[in-house]
């Protein structure tokens, strides 16, 4: 299981990427995911419509540009058809529409330059409206910003992307994918997963919160009462102490839960990636080393991070 840092293949060690706004943020993600493993399937640049291949080329605007509106592209995990798909589509530099597919992918609607395909079990994550006629939502709520992004090449294959404004120590926005426990879950379970967008900052407030939690998940995929709902970290706390025996600091694995004011609650799992952090008094650039393990501080959450590399604003 290796993190991969960059959007290049070496050196891999370098995640503090400038990222002057969220085009060049989520073209840098989509290169990440790629160099990981996955696949671009189809994509549009708002000009043309390329039904096999990655058209999007880089982050400005143009022939190729992320940064045309109504420009798309369509991801799939490394696990190949009949794994989990998104797909990220523009509106603005700041606003987007972001749609997730279980296991049917994204094969099915009129995909054009300027249109999302499609699929039978997608949810919508960000924004709203239909393929056709689209809304959008805030994916990022400033610019002139860094970009922490890491990927992973094994299964359940998680991702991050953290972007922090300069001169500023906690995320404004953030994408967070993450599998789950599997011998700690529910076996009727059969989305095991977490996927999150949000514009602001993972606190732990806002990670027990029921309208901003961990993210969204299948609540009883397959089951009578399925629905696609937020999940939250059944508990936060930033303010225990060291760990008394060795002086480390602590980072606590996070059980996403369901509650009943939400109409149906229940159990989901324990996060397989990432942790709650628990100790005071830590923002970005600081960091936690736990043996041979870094992790950056995200405000409320810990992440995998470089071991040779501090992070940065």
């Amino acid at each position: 299981m290796t993190w991969l840092w960059q959007k290049t293949s070496t050196p891999l060690d370098a995640v503090n990427l400038g990222a002057a706004t969220g085009d060049v943020a989520i073209y840098y993600f989509k290169e990440a995911l790629k160099q990981a493993g996955g696949l671009v399937k189809s994509s549009g640049d708002s000009l043309s419509y390329f039904a096999s291949s990655d058209g999007i080329t880089h982050s400005g605007s143009g022939a190729g540009g992320m940064g045309n509106a109504g420009a798309w592209f369509r991801y799939q995990s490394p696990a190949g058809a009949g794994g989990r798909e998104y797909t990220f589509q523009r509106s603005t530099a700041n606003n987007w529409r972001h749609k997730y597919s279980f296991a049917a992918g994204f094969t099915g609607g009129s995909p054009s330059a300027t249109q999302t395909p499609s699929a039978t079990d997608e949810r919508i994550v960000l924004g709203a409206g239909t393929d056709a006629s689209p809304s959008y939502a805030a994916g990022f709520n400033a610019n002139a910003s860094k970009v922490h992004i890491g990927v992973n090449n094994a299964a359940p294959y998680p991702a991050f992307m953290f972007f922090v404004n300069n001169g500023y120590t906690t995320p404004t926005s953030w994408i967070l994918w993450d599998g789950l426990e599997t011998t700690l879950s529910p076996v009727e379970d059969v989305d095991q997963w977490v996927t999150q967008w949000y514009v602001g900052t993972p606190s732990s407030a806002n990670l027990i919160s029921t309208f901003v939690g961990m993210g969204w998940c299948h609540y009883k995929k397959g089951l009578s009462g399925e629905a696609f709902a937020r999940f939250v970290s059944a508990f936060g706390c930033a303010n225990l102490p060291v760990n008394p025996y060795n002086g480390n600091d602590e980072g606590a694995p996070i059980l996403l839960w369901r509650t009943v004011a939400d109409g149906s609650g229940g159990w989901k799992g324990w996060c397989k990636t990432f942790r709650l952090r628990m100790t005071a008094s830590r923002q970005i650039p600081d960091y936690v080393d736990v043996g041979a393990t870094r992790w950056a501080v995200m405000d409320g959450l810990l992440v995998p991070y470089p071991p040779t590399v501090e992070p940065s604003t």
